[in-house]
């Protein structure tokens, strides 16, 4: 409906609907967003991109249950709170200062592809491979950790970024107070010592399939660039390359049909987690 409020046919207002909320970031244009060429546009799809990135527990709890403070007192939704404002932040920054994009321009564009990677859907206005290049670490980081568990996002989850974080800071606690017990806890829950390790395997077997992936695609005659960012976006389930020849609004086409399969592999291996 708000789709269709700012100016999608109804046909193309359903489509983006469903392709958002499920952050499937599939388009009936093959130049996404910018097809549409509208603020108000990309404005509806931040604000929905946001809300199918937040775990639906959440969001039931906040709009039926009207229980913000438990809302707010989940460590995973703050986690995601901090990447998203960070990274938007750095990329209104560049835009900007080195660009010399119009703050409301910088903003908007920074916010929604944050929000669109890191959710994984994957929409996109233009080819942020032509942003200043300290920021494509930025796009490469939100691609791997994704959004929520609980939310039809890929990638990593902010969960397990949090719990890796937790348990970094508790082996230095160790150093210090060998003898000390250090539980690790969020939103108030206790992670068990098997929840770290099965989460640290996710982990090693992400960067595994990773290397692997990489080192296939590189002899196949692909850049590194290319090859790891083939890599990232499947694994995470995103969409949008940030490479030389698979970029934003590229069309994966161009690549042999064996880069194909291996990527096809990724991608199931990715959402299968």
């Amino acid at each position: 409906v708000s789709l269709y409020f700012v100016g999608m046919t109804p046909f193309d207002a359903i489509c983006h609907a469903f392709s958002t909320m499920g952050t499937g970031g599939f388009s009936t244009h093959q130049t996404s967003i910018a097809f549409f060429d509208s603020i108000q546009v990309e404005y509806v799809l931040i604000l929905f991109m946001f809300l199918a990135g937040i775990n639906f527990t959440l969001l039931y709890l906040a709009i039926i249950k009207r229980r913000w403070k438990d809302v707010w007192k989940d460590g995973e939704l703050r986690c995601f709170l901090l990447i998203f404002v960070t990274v938007t932040v750095v990329g209104a920054l560049v835009l900007h200062l080195v660009d010399h994009r119009p703050w409301e321009t910088a903003v908007r564009l920074s916010t929604f592809h944050t929000i669109s990677i890191q959710s994984t859907t994957g929409f996109t206005t233009e080819d942020f491979m032509l942003w200043h290049p300290s920021t494509w670490m930025f796009v490469a980081f939100i691609t791997m950790v994704g959004a929520c568990a609980g939310s039809t996002s890929g990638g990593i989850k902010c969960i397990r970024i949090l719990t890796i974080y937790k348990v970094i800071v508790r082996e230095f606690k160790r150093m210090l107070h060998p003898h000390a017990v250090f539980p690790i806890r969020i939103s108030g829950t206790l992670i068990s010592n098997g929840v770290v390790r099965n989460i640290f395997v996710f982990i090693t077997l992400y960067i595994i399939l990773t290397a692997l992936g990489t080192t296939a695609m590189m002899a196949m005659g692909l850049t590194m660039l290319d090859s790891v960012s083939c890599c990232i976006t499947c694994l995470s389930s995103v969409g949008p390359g940030y490479g030389y020849v698979v970029g934003p609004l590229d069309s994966w086409d161009v690549l042999p049909d064996a880069v194909l399969w291996i990527n096809s592999f990724l991608m199931l291996a990715g959402r299968l987690e």
